[in-house]
């Protein structure tokens, strides 16, 4: 990542410090911008005639800047290295051609000035800045190795979010309040009829204690009744019993005779 962004920096740099440095003094008192495209391939060479903007050297850095610029927003390491190649291609190129009219390169005054010397450093930065670039090939892989481990975290997160929803809920569970049952009191217990009697002492079992009803039966029903008790109770209740079926026999009688008149 710090590459990218270093070479990205020098890349502009250089650019911009090539643009600038045709409108200072390149040899003597002329300017770089004066420098005409055509006397770098004609056989004249160098001559005392002045371009304009568009022919001069100024259209070379430009076209240098743009490549740069493309190469940047492409991510491409050979764009930024062919705006190099193009600015110190022709700066060493005019360096050639004022070689041969005047057999002088050394800088300082009346000579070769630092804005030339400035082209050429911008050309050698364009290449170091294209050398620090990752390139378009392993961008594509640092983006798809962050997806990777950006869609890797969310899953996760979203994992460690389901294991503790499942522990609330585990939780939840285990202190849930457990059913109550319900036990039998004292005031549940049917009071026997004329026909039912408490059960023998023999009946009574571990957790009936010695009677045949539990504790509070003689409190609630009075004490226990003898076998003479019992028998008696039985045969008052056969007597009703014989009683009722007898009134009910009479009034069986009575309707149907009252049916026989009806008929007559």
């Amino acid at each position: 990542m710090w590459r990218n962004t270093l070479g990205t920096v020098l890349a502009v740099l250089a650019a911009a410090a090539a643009i600038i440095s045709v409108f200072f003094h390149w040899y003597g008192s002329r300017d770089g911008r004066l420098y005409k495209l055509t006397q770098l391939f004609t056989s004249e060479g160098i001559t005392r005639s002045h371009a304009n903007l568009l022919t001069g050297l100024f259209l070379v850095m430009l076209v240098a800047a743009a490549v740069t610029l493309l190469g940047l927003l492409l991510m491409s390491r050979w764009l930024v290295a062919l705006a190099g190649l193009i600015v110190l291609g022709f700066t060493i190129l005019w360096m050639v051609r004022q070689y041969q009219v005047d057999d002088n390169l050394t800088v300082g005054d009346g000579n070769l000035k630092f804005p030339a010397v400035l082209a050429l450093i911008s050309g050698a930065a364009l290449w170091l800045a294209s050398a620090l670039m990752p390139g378009r090939r392993a961008a594509r892989l640092a983006a798809a190795g962050h997806g990777h481990q950006h869609g890797r975290h969310r899953q996760e997160r979203k994992e460690r979010k389901d294991r503790q929803g499942r522990k609330e809920r585990e939780e939840g569970e285990g202190n849930a309040p457990e059913p109550r049952q319900r036990t039998v009191q004292a005031e549940d217990t049917v009071r026997p009829g004329p026909w039912q009697h408490p059960p023998d002492e023999s009946d009574a079992g571990p957790e009936r204690g010695t009677g045949g009803y539990h504790e509070g039966y003689e409190e609630r029903y009075g004490p226990e009744r003898t076998g003479e008790q019992r028998d008696r109770d039985a045969q008052e209740g056969r007597g009703i019993h014989d009683e009722r079926e007898h009134r009910d026999g009479r009034g069986d009688d009575s309707g149907d005779g009252h049916r026989g008149r009806d008929a007559a």
